[in-house]
């Protein structure tokens, strides 16, 4: 339905968050989109110069969201505080509640259709070259940008997608852990669902360092693990980086090339497309405003 809104060009859209990664936790989840914009009124939109001026950005959420308001039967409202990002586009859809994210085609990610003997041109390592880039040239002169961590979603779902389904799993169970049993005895410690899936998966890539373990104890030996570094990370301060492979990531000691960015968070869960995205980081930008508490939640994990 966005493609025919004429106040917006858009190049795809896309089912992110843990929806789309498949680590959600079943009855209790709400779909994050990311619309991938290319230009707002006829107006194509700088990376520098539009998409970091929330004025804009904002008035171009409410444009769109009084066009879906008026064009479709669903419940629409812009949240300026989601309950991932800042600035989302909430639609309520048959008790589902969707939150659509406006985001950045970066220009060198506009690719043509592939012709008849093409194969498919990767948008998602596109983007993520385009954004990525710079940063990794010069890790001195960037600092975090939660409108870069909202572009990279495609690249964090394509880096996700491979991990084995029983290692999924434990993500579920572990999500499970803190929003249905945590969250009503720390209602208030606002940890992000994103940084417990991703330390899961660091669980995952220690456990295979030290041998692979048998099939059938997989899970078992990645939720055990996934509680240490729950524990190491809340109580002594250790870095955990997910490594997300050649094309998706960087390694650790790139990581620690961005320590001036993070090195002072208490708890450090790190991105693993963007080594200035402290997923447990307590910040109004990346928190929208809660507090984000993971003392009590590494003290009942331990």
């Amino acid at each position: 339905m966005l493609h025919s809104c004429p106040h917006i060009k858009i190049d795809r859209v896309l089912k992110g968050g843990s929806f789309g990664r498949r680590t959600m936790v079943s009855g209790n989840f709400d779909v994050d989109v990311s619309v991938f914009v290319i230009s707002f009124d006829g107006q194509l939109l700088d990376w520098e110069r539009d998409w970091h001026d929330e004025h804009l950005v904002l008035g171009m959420l409410r444009t769109v969201a009084l066009w879906l308001s008026a064009n479709s039967h669903s419940q629409v409202v812009v949240v300026e505080q989601g309950t991932h990002y800042k600035n989302v586009i909430n639609v309520r859809i048959q008790n589902v509640d969707m939150d659509l994210k406006l985001v950045p085609q970066m220009g060198t990610a506009v690719l043509s259709k592939p012709g008849p003997k093409q194969a498919p041109q990767d948008r998602a390592y596109a983007q993520q070259q385009a954004l990525m880039r710079p940063v990794l040239e010069e890790p001195e002169a960037h600092d975090a940008d939660p409108t870069r961590e909202a572009a990279l979603s495609e690249a964090l779902a394509a880096a996700v997608k491979p991990v084995n389904d029983r290692v999924k799993v434990v993500c579920r169970m572990v999500k499970a852990w803190y929003k249905l049993d945590l969250a009503t005895i720390l209602p208030t410690a606002g940890v992000p669902s994103v940084a417990l899936e991703m330390l899961v998966l660091a669980a995952h890539q220690e456990v295979l360092r030290r041998g692979r373990p048998k099939w059938a104890e997989l899970s078992a030996a990645v939720l055990l693990e996934s509680l240490r570094l729950l524990d190491e990370a809340v109580t002594h301060g250790s870095l955990v980086v997910l490594d997300a492979g050649r094309k998706w990531g960087y390694r650790r000691e790139t990581a620690e090339r961005f320590r001036h960015v993070w090195g002072s968070d208490p708890v450090k869960i790190l991105h693993p497309i963007d080594p200035t995205c402290n997923l447990a980081r307590v910040s109004p930008s990346r928190s929208c405003g809660r507090r984000v508490d993971f003392n009590l939640t590494g003290w009942y994990g331990h």
